[in-house]
């Protein structure tokens, strides 16, 4: 399934490469816009991430990722769609330009059903979203793939050493995946 990443959940590592994770296994197809990726960076830097980490990163998104990046210039919005915080429209837009149902974003209230439902998108949180996908994958025992990105994302974390499934679990419930953590068994992982 197609979605659009929001710049909060590009923003932390661990929920942009678990995500890239399950887009290399083919769970999900992931879009932003250049706008998404400049928010991004901003806050990166706003809150004190090395200009070399930052560089590093956007590097390695337009490298790994030339797909994901949509073209919202000619992508109009309907003159009376608004949103509680107007900054937040060129997201919705970027939604619309890739053809994207879903809007992840940790940030649910700034993404209101009312305005989206009119444009056939929807805003979920990444870790129930990432739960209904490992849901549906599960009731069609076809939870391999799903599996192969957690257990390969958890082989990346290294600080301070190889995390066991146990701390991987309780990483997801920190960062925003509880409801994955609560039905991947940490002997899955």
């Amino acid at each position: 399934m197609r979605v659009l990443l929001d710049a909060n959940v590009l923003y932390g590592q661990f929920s942009r490469y678990l995500l890239l994770s399950l887009a290399t296994r083919r769970v999900l197809e992931p879009r932003w816009s250049e706008a998404i990726l400049n928010e991004t960076v901003e806050a990166l830097r706003v809150n004190g991430v090395p200009a070399a980490s930052v560089g590093a990163q956007v590097h390695l998104l337009r490298r790994d990722w030339p797909g994901s990046f949509v073209d919202t210039s000619a992508t109009p919005l309907p003159a009376s769609f608004t949103l509680p915080d107007p900054d937040d429209v060129h997201v919705v837009r970027a939604a619309v330009a890739a053809r994207a149902p879903v809007i992840l974003t940790f940030n649910l209230a700034d993404f209101p059903d009312t305005a989206l439902a009119p444009l056939g998108i929807r805003a979920e949180a990444p870790g129930t979203w990432c739960r209904a996908r490992w849901e549906e994958a599960e009731a069609v025992g076809s939870t391999a793939d799903f599996l192969e990105a957690l257990r390969g994302h958890r082989a990346t974390l290294r600080k301070p050493a190889p995390w066991t499934p146990d701390e991987y679990r309780g990483a997801l419930q920190r960062y925003g995946f509880a409801d994955l953590a609560s039905v991947v068994a940490a002997g899955a992982l």
